[in-house]
This record gives C-alpha cells, sequence and structure tokens, in this order.
C-alpha cells in the first residue's frame, strides 16, 4: 500500500540507503539543488543529521529501504525527534532501478537516487515502529517462529530431493505431517541402510517400533509441561 505524497509543496526531501556501519544520505532542497553525503550509524552522526535537517526550516519528507535490522536506530531516532518517515519496498526499488537505469547492478548512491525518485512519486509506506507502538515482542517471536518454519521446511525439502531419493525413495509416501516427529527420529536412529541391515528383519521392527514409542512419550511430556505453564 502506497501513501499519496503531495510534492507540489516547498519540501525538503531525504532518502536514505541503509547499511550496517553507515548510511548514505541525498537531500534534495525545493530549488531541486541536492546533496550527498554518508554519516555512520552512531548517535553523535545521527545528531548531526538531525541538526541538518532543522536548520532548513522546512519539515523533511524521509524515505529508506529496510536492510536487515539496521535501519530500526536510526528510524527510531528521527522518529522520536519529530520528523515522518516512509518505508520503501525493497522489490519497489529493485524494480524502479532496473527500469531506470536498464541494469541489475546496484550501488549506495543509485539507491539513493532510486528511493528520492519513490518519495516524489508517493510509492512508499509509512513506517511504524514497533517500540514505539509497543509490538516488538510480537514481531520479533513471529520473525522468529518464521525463521524456523523457513529452516524445517528447508530440511524437508533436502531430505525428500536429495537423501530418500537415493536411500529410501519409498519413504516418501509416509513422510507426512501426522508421522513426521516419528519419521525424523526413525532417520537419527537409521540414517542409512548400513544401520539397518545389520539387523535381522524382526530386530529392526522391534527397534523401529521402539522408536515410535519414544516419539510418542516425547510428544506427550511436551504437552503435559505445555499444560503446567
Amino acid at each position: 500500500m502506497t501513501e499519496d505524497i503531495n510534492t507540489t509543496k516547498q519540501q525538503l526531501l531525504v532518502a536514505i540507503d541503509i547499511a550496517k556501519y553507515k548510511h548514505n544520505v541525498l537531500i534534495e532542497y525545493p530549488n531541486s539543488t541536492k546533496k550527498n553525503f554518508i554519516i555512520q550509524n552512531t548517535l553523535k552522526d545521527f545528531h548531526r543529521l538531525e541538526d541538518m535537517l532543522k536548520r532548513s526550516n522546512i519539515n523533511p519528507i524521509i524515505g529508506f529501504e529496510a536492510t536487515a535490522d539496521y535501519h530500526r536506530p536510526i528510524a527510531y531516532y528521527l522518529l522520536n525527534a519529530g520528523f515522518k518517515c516512509h518505508l520503501v519496498s525493497s522489490l519497489a526499488t529493485a524494480r524502479t532501478r532496473d527500469a531506470l537505469y536498464n541494469a541489475w547492478d546496484k550501488n549506495d548512491p543509485k539507491d539513493t537516487q532510486v528511493i528520492l525518485h519513490l518519495l516524489k512519486t508517493g510509492t512508499v509506506q509509512t513506517y511504524h515502529d514497533p517500540l514505539i507502538h509497543e509490538y516488538n515482542d510480537i514481531q520479533e517471536l513471529s520473525n522468529t517462529y518464521h525463521q524456523i518454519s523457513k529452516r524445517k521446511t528447508r530440511l524437508q525439502h533436502s531430505l525428500i530431493n536429495h537423501y530418500l531419493t537415493l536411500y529410501f525413495p519409498e519413504a516418501e509416501n509416509f513422510f507426512c505431517s501426522s508421522r513426521a516427529k516419528w519419521f525424523m527420529n526413525f532417520l537419527c536412529y537409521f540414517p542409512c541402510p548400513k544401520a539397518i541391515i545389520k539387523y535381522t528383519k524382526e530386530e529392526f521392527i522391534k527397534l523401529a517400533w521402539e522408536t515410535l514409542s519414544l516419539t510418542r512419550d516425547m510428544t506427550e511430556l511436551v504437552s503435559t509441561l505445555v499444560d503446567r505453564l
């Protein structure tokens, strides 16, 4: 969702390309002159940027593209300083850069030009800081769950497409959510054919059922602990 920004007024447009240790800043003044400079990701340089913006006596429109969580400190600082911040979509930045420069390569000065262009066209979103709006903990828990889910899915696809294809091609039919815990426990005990064929058929069946019982016991234990919380 984009925001309608009226750029016909006397406005100070500020585009910030976020990085880990430093940020590239491009300012366009109402007379169309531009100033490009670098600030470090430190409180001292945040103060310097704030003083520069306030000396202009024009309310700035600030836009930045999120880079991991490195945008959080400067965005939090600028919002507390009374400035309005806008988030620029990474996808919008990439597509616009391709359209403007007819090339996929990128660099910090070029990205600030793209962010400035998106600010002018209103292709930005209002930035809501999670600390100020008090949903930081929920966001981080959600992000953690997202990362765990991605790795579980990647592991599942790796097992199905590479491991099971070579050693247990018929096992894919049994790889479903209702048996996933048992199957992963089974692979820990029997990771390759050699770990199976060293037993007789009767011994292997007995051990396989024991891994199933162990999985059930662990599930019941976890459920009991959760109920007690």
